[in-house]
């Protein structure tokens, strides 16, 4: 008995040996590689929140476009397809899904290039090219009457498709949207095309810290070996990125929401943070005035740029309010 006994614990001294070791050489290899902790940690709030990530092939496309996806379609459940902005991932929707009905049916997709989304070759990025992505993801995975969800970058693809493919929709929520036309914005995205330098694209640790600051107003919770994985991974897609900023700069992707906006029939909503230092609120005017189907517009104050992350409670009612509205 004393036998057995001294096994099972030897037994479980070699499990927690092999613990701390494992623990230990992943600790080492964060340290040489923070995107791996990155990773993890958009694996752990999937799994927490109770996301599958998937993978689709579209027609005409080489490389499967990656995906995350919880709960059912149905005809007594909404279906939430939340697009990101520019250099987010699909992770980016986690906090704001927390907060909607149990029973919802939710996904959230990485654009081409974006995350695990692997952008073909002879694809020439664009506002449209991305719009297209989006119609035939919707089309392949046979999504219905969708709740079309998009912040920065990716408020401009969702306000565009409601513009485009009014039939595929229920509703539209566009958070901080790109693709509207004020005066400082004008002068800054100028000055990117002229001089290359723009806040979005830090280049050391310190810029990346300086990034972090620009992008809200509360301070959110970054440890350095986070903020070094976003830094690497920026630095890894460092062309692709410049050139879709520049294609973000420069006509006629730059407007291509504002010249559409009066297509917009769906029933709408638009968010931004009065304090955004990336899109300037005053660029809430344009829809205000176009979009003869906006149910609400909303400033929030003492938040920034990213919505999903400062107050994912207040996007989520929102939602949750248009959604139930139609």
């Amino acid at each position: 008995m004393e036998k057995e006994n001294s096994i099972g614990v030897d037994l479980l001294k070699l499990i927690c040996l092999l613990s701390v070791a494992g623990f230990s050489y992943f600790c080492y290899r964060m340290q040489k590689d923070p995107k791996l902790l990155l990773q993890f940690l958009n694996r752990l709030a999937r799994l927490f929140l109770g996301f599958q990530e998937k993978y689709v092939t579209l027609p005409g496309y080489k490389n499967p476009l990656c995906y995350m996806e919880k709960g059912y379609p149905s005809p007594t459940t909404p279906t939430f397809v939340f697009v990101p902005g520019f250099s987010c991932n699909k992770e980016f929707f986690g906090l704001v899904s927390s907060h909607l009905p149990t029973k919802s049916h939710v996904i959230s997709l990485d654009n081409p290039g974006h995350g695990k989304s692997v952008l073909d070759e002879n694809k020439e990025i664009s506002i449209e090219f991305f719009v297209d992505t989006l119609k035939k993801f919707v089309d392949t995975i046979g999504l219905k009457q969708i709740h079309l969800v998009g912040e920065s970058m990716g408020g401009h693809i969702v306000g565009y498709y409601a513009a485009k493919y009014p039939a595929d929709l229920s509703t539209v929520c566009m958070l901080c949207p790109h693709g509207l036309d004020f005066p400082w914005f004008t002068d800054l995205k100028n000055k990117y095309l002229k001089e290359g330098r723009h806040f979005l694209m830090p280049h050391t640790f310190e810029e990346m810290k300086f990034t972090s600051k620009q992008l809200t107003v509360k301070d959110l919770p970054f440890p350095n070996i986070v903020l070094k994985g976003m830094l690497q991974d920026r630095l890894e897609r460092e062309k692709f990125y410049d050139e879709l900023l520049k294609m973000l700069c420069s006509p006629p992707n730059d407007l291509l929401l504002q010249n559409n906006l009066h297509k917009i029939q769906v029933p709408a909503v638009v968010i931004f943070g009065k304090e955004d230092k990336v899109l300037g609120y005053e660029s809430i005017f344009p829809i205000r005035e176009k979009v003869k189907s906006l149910k609400k517009c909303v400033v929030l104050e003492n938040t920034g740029h990213l919505l999903t992350l400062e107050c994912p409670k207040i996007v989520a009612k929102n939602l949750i309010e248009l959604s139930s509205s139609i």
